[in-house]
């Protein structure tokens, strides 16, 4: 298993750490934190240099790379599926007892083998606000869900320009699936960055839902089966294309050899073989 460590902005020692209560509630809370779209949360590690939280890793890096580097992926019919499950990561987040993310962008959405994303920083932010917090106001209780700390309507916000990225960074324009997608998309990235009225998160996954439903989109894998499949079938039928017009010109050149020497000679040409004079 793959681990990339995360430091905290807040510098403390080990034992202040353990002495602020609403951190080691948000560090358990995080731990336990299990779902397909998040990366877990391994531990924690005091150094000379800082605090660094341990999350699990995924070999293909994160979505910001992905999408502008993978040539397969330009189709905004596969970047779908990658936005249902970031708004997944999310939602189960915002049921949780962090009740946010707060750091949403496309660096902290990692590409594991399948395709798949998993959210990372899980609780970072809370973690650097308690962590800031003085022993006394953590001794007396105080909630991390303050007015200094992240909410559930700056996710959506950031949610709206993970979607706005989505479909601008790399990606294949003027196709069937970015014309049919796009505008709708767009739409939904600018309700969420709305000032007055923004979509929950339960409303965003119906409208993803049924686009997807309507658009038959499956899994990244088995859609970059299929797409590898047709890139197979166009590649057989140029090689096939290639050959015939191969053969064509070489008869062409036989005729030619035919016409300007003797025929002796064309005939050992054509076998590989030297001539003599």
């Amino acid at each position: 298993m793959s681990v990339i460590a995360v430091s905290l902005t807040a510098t403390v020692t080990k034992k202040q750490a353990r002495l602020n209560t609403i951190f080691c509630r948000l560090l358990h809370a995080v731990n336990a934190l299990h779902h397909r779209n998040l990366s877990t949360l391994l531990g924690v590690t005091f150094t000379s240099a800082g605090v660094y939280l341990l999350y699990e890793y995924n070999v293909r890096g994160h979505l910001r790379h992905l999408l502008a580097s993978n040539k397969l992926l330009t189709d905004l019919f596969f970047r779908l599926s990658f936005l249902q499950d970031i708004l997944e990561g999310m939602t189960f987040i915002h049921r949780s007892l962090l009740h946010c993310h707060g750091m949403l962008n496309t660096e902290v959405c990692l590409i594991d083998h399948r395709f798949a994303v998993k959210l990372l920083r899980n609780g970072q932010i809370h973690m650097d606000i308690a962590l800031t917090k003085t022993p006394k106001n953590s001794r007396r209780g105080q909630s991390y869900n303050d007015h200094d700390s992240p909410s559930q309507r700056s996710d959506i916000i950031q949610l709206g320009t993970i979607i706005l990225e989505v479909i601008t960074t790399g990606v294949q324009q003027g196709t069937p699936h970015y014309d049919a997608l796009a505008p709708y998309l767009r739409r939904l990235a600018e309700s969420c960055m709305a000032e007055l009225s923004r979509p929950s998160a339960n409303q965003i996954r119906t409208s993803l839902n049924a686009i997807a439903k309507e658009c038959r989109i499956g899994t990244v894998p088995s859609m970059l089966l299929e797409e590898l499949q047709r890139h197979t079938d166009q590649l057989e039928n140029l090689v096939r294309e290639r050959t015939m017009a191969l053969v064509v010109e070489t008869r062409k050149v036989d005729e030619l050899l035919l016409q300007i020497l003797p025929a002796y000679v064309s005939i050992l040409l054509q076998h590989n073989s030297s001539v003599t004079m």
